[in-house]
């Protein structure tokens, strides 16, 4: 909301600070940038490059076209659907109460 911000206002601010105290003219917007992508990988995240990104979605899309239908091939159980949200995470749907029923019956 309204916190964030201003919080986002306040570390702006303390980057362009910290650029003009390295030395040097007014912080150019290259600077800003990378000052910014460094703020948001600090948690431990990393940067998605357009080509990390385009890597991940061929990755995905790999995946996806790998996953078995809805049922094994094998002993015709049923299996996990995959679902995709957004561009990078995966979650494990179970596939309803009658088709787990069915799996342990087999």
């Amino acid at each position: 909301g309204k916190g964030a911000g201003a919080l986002d206002d306040m570390m702006e601010g303390d980057i362009a600070e910290g650029l003009h105290k390295g030395g040097g003219s007014e912080p150019t917007k290259e600077k800003l940038c990378g000052a910014r992508s460094a703020r948001r990988t600090r948690g431990g995240g990393m940067v998605l490059t357009s080509t990390t990104l385009e890597a991940m979605r061929e990755l995905i899309s790999e995946f996806f076209a790998r996953v078995p239908a809805t049922k094994c091939q094998n002993c015709g159980a049923q299996s996990y659907k995959v679902k995709k949200q957004g561009h990078s995470k995966l979650f494990k749907v179970s596939p309803g109460v009658k088709a787990m029923v069915a799996n342990r019956m087999r």
